[in-house]
């Protein structure tokens, strides 16, 4: 211990030649552990000096404050003079974290060695770290990930900002379904409702705070509305912009009663436009997916989502193929018209859907043309039972004059076989419909 009080020294009379007007300063060597405490610091965190020896700097900060404290002290390292101030949370001893305006000096102890000061964040450094925040926050409308990841990165945002804050964020998806983030401070009976929730059936308070910022003259500044069941919350609602339809919406759980200050109003209006415009964009990402994958007239598979779902199959062989062409469409479309022959396109999808197995994958193959593919295993008596249901139930109604026609359907058959490539099998069924059409159509055809 005696050999290194030298080298503590030099530590010491860096950090004492620096400004006395802060909180107090640490001082880091190349691998940012921490070799001298001056002032205040320990007394504010609420550890010894002797601890926070034995800590590194991002020992003291939030973990979420990790990843850019830490690529903010090596970009120091290389800057001379102090590093523009940054708002971090750092950690005291009870467990709770404490915002300061933290700055980063160079110091001539040691290459790499940084001096880190604390000081009392004063409005202009909290608006300004707020605006970067809220700005790399936003990274988050289009940046890939799971909703549940992205949405607690929202709500540790704000909890940044706002003292004694948990955040419950719900999110209703396109399926009817919803999804809601676990925060801690959140009652469990809350997020247990907010899981069930449904948006057709919004808790109360929820509509509340929709009505209350959908109302003539309602506070932009003010998305949100208290409410009386549980102390200290703020309910705001996530809504579409073009229609105003509820996409989800953030409960704010308080440590004091009563309307929030208009600073604080600023945060949840920041959460309400990131979830609103994070959700609409994941909304549009879904549909865009959707139509890429689907056949615009008929809403079934197209045929490059059906052959990447084939090709991302591991074992195809044993799994079913059908081919189905509708016999005389070509009538349908020179007598009556494309829009005659659209309708009958649409009807006959809707035969197959309706017949084909749940597990199936029914594509619209081009023209008149479709493809289901039964992934299986099933055998050729399986599948030819399958073919002959979907013959009889195809019988799609064309109405000519005052006569009614129907149209009925060949189909081709074939039960893949082991290292089989998709396009290969599709092709043996193509034959085997051709086959059924020269056999007067209306018939299936099975090739092995």
């Amino acid at each position: 211990m005696t050999a290194l009080m030298p080298e503590l020294t030099g530590w010491d009379l860096a950090l004492s030649s620096l400004s006395t007007e802060y909180v107090g300063a640490v001082a880091l060597d190349a691998n940012l552990a921490i070799q001298a405490v001056h002032g205040a610091v320990a007394d504010r965190c609420g550890f010894t000096e002797a601890e926070l020896l034995a800590m590194t700097a991002l020992d003291m900060i939030h973990p979420d404050d990790v990843v850019r404290g830490a690529a903010a002290m090596v970009e120091s390292t290389s800057i001379e003079g102090t590093r523009l101030p940054a708002l971090y949370r750092l950690r005291l001893k009870d467990g709770g974290y404490e915002p300061f305006e933290v700055r980063a000096t160079s110091l001539g102890v040691e290459d790499g060695a940084l001096a880190i000061q604390i000081f009392e964040p004063n409005t202009e450094v909290r608006a300004e770290a707020f605006a970067d925040e809220l700005v790399r926050v936003m990274q988050l409308l289009v940046a890939p990930g799971p909703l549940g990841e992205s949405l607690h990165r929202i709500a540790d945002f704000a909890e940044r900002y706002v003292e004694g804050l948990s955040l419950s964020i719900t999110a209703f998806l396109p399926d009817g379904s919803s999804a809601a983030i676990d925060r801690t401070g959140v009652p469990e009976s809350v997020l247990a409702a907010n899981r069930a929730v449904h948006v057709l059936v919004p808790p109360p308070h929820v509509v509340a705070a929709v009505d209350a910022q959908l109302r003539p003259g309602a506070d932009p500044y003010k998305p949100g509305i208290t409410d009386d069941q549980i102390s200290g919350r703020v309910t705001v609602a996530a809504l579409d912009d073009d229609d105003d339809e509820l996409l989800g919406y953030i409960e704010a759980f308080r440590v004091i009663d009563g309307p929030p200050a208009r600073d604080e109003w600023i945060v949840y209006l920041a959460v309400q436009r990131l979830v609103s415009m994070m959700l609409q964009r994941r909304r549009l990402d879904e549909q865009l997916r959707y139509a890429a994958d689907r056949d615009p007239l008929t809403g079934l598979l197209n045929r490059r989502r059906l052959l990447d779902d084939m090709d991302a199959t591991q074992c195809l062989g044993g799994s079913g193929l059908l081919l189905i062409d509708l016999d005389d469409f070509s009538w349908v479309n020179n007598t009556l018209g494309h829009a005659a022959g659209d309708r009958a396109i649409v009807a006959a999808s809707e035969y197959m859907l309706s017949t084909a197995p749940e597990e199936a994958m029914v594509a619209r193959w081009g023209g008149d043309e479709f493809v289901i593919w039964v992934p299986g295993p099933l055998d050729a008596a399986e599948l030819d039972q399958l073919a002959e249901a979907l013959r009889a139930a195809m019988r799609v109604p064309v109405t000519v004059s005052d006569s009614r026609e129907l149209l009925r359907c060949s189909i081709g058959a074939t039960v893949m076989e082991p290292g089989e490539s998709p396009e290969d099998a599709i092709n043996r069924a193509d034959k085997a419909m051709y086959g059924a059409k020269r056999a007067g159509g209306d018939r299936v055809r099975s090739v092995s």
